[in-house]
């Protein structure tokens, strides 16, 4: 065979070749297509309707609302919240949705959020001024882990400060 043969044989053979990868990374996409938007699984069987947790005075001036997961890995952070509403009731009122009741689910997916989170006077990210200057806390996910109690508590001192009150003592 001559040279040229050989060459056309080559190109042939590459062609072939990129070929039959384009077909595989098709397929491959095609079988590992992620799924359309969905909302996160939950670790347990959706729950019937479950009335929200309650604690503090509805018209105070810092209002809570969080929607976790009300299991095992989560309850300490609705404990959290309602404990503190509970120590400070005519400051703080904290509603908390459970993300496995049907009602639950359906607040969640309506409040927008991709996770579970804490809604403060309406909003989940906050700028708190610390002490070595401003910094941005998104009350979203889990406590401890991506905001602290520290954070939470900064805050409702600072939307407190803001309307000319002191976070009063507990009891």
């Amino acid at each position: 065979m001559s040279q040229s043969g050989q060459r056309s044989g080559q190109r042939l053979t590459i062609m072939l070749a990129v070929l039959v990868v384009c077909a595989a990374v098709v397929v491959y996409r095609q079988v590992t297509k992620p799924p359309e938007f969905a909302p996160p699984a939950m670790a347990q069987e959706v729950k019937d309707v479950v009335a929200p947790e309650t604690a503090g005075n509805p018209e105070a001036l810092i209002e809570v609302e969080a929607f976790y997961p009300l299991n095992d890995s989560h309850r300490f952070i609705a404990d959290y919240l309602l404990d503190f509403a509970e120590a400070h009731p005519d400051q703080v009122s904290v509603v908390i949705h459970d993300m496995e009741s049907t009602n639950g689910r359906q607040l969640w997916q309506t409040a927008g959020l991709d996770c579970a989170g804490v809604f403060i006077n309406g909003k989940t990210e906050h700028e708190i001024e610390g002490e070595d200057g401003a910094y941005t806390v998104n009350f979203i996910k889990r406590m401890g882990t991506f905001w602290t109690e520290d954070d939470f508590e900064a805050l409702v001192r600072q939307l407190l400060k803001e309307r000319g009150e002191e976070l009063k003592a507990e009891g």
